[in-house]
């Protein structure tokens, strides 16, 4: 299953998002023993 496409953002909705401050960061460990962090947004 797949999601949006990425998309652009424009300055206004940079601002907002950073404004708001709704991201945090997921961390998972690869197969190989290797950390990986995803920036996450939420609303």
């Amino acid at each position: 299953m797949s999601g949006p496409a990425p998309r652009s953002l424009t300055d206004a909705e940079l601002q907002q998002i950073l404004r708001e401050g709704q991201f945090g960061t997921l961390a998972s460990v690869r197969s190989t023993g290797h950390p990986h962090l995803y920036t996450v947004l939420y609303h």
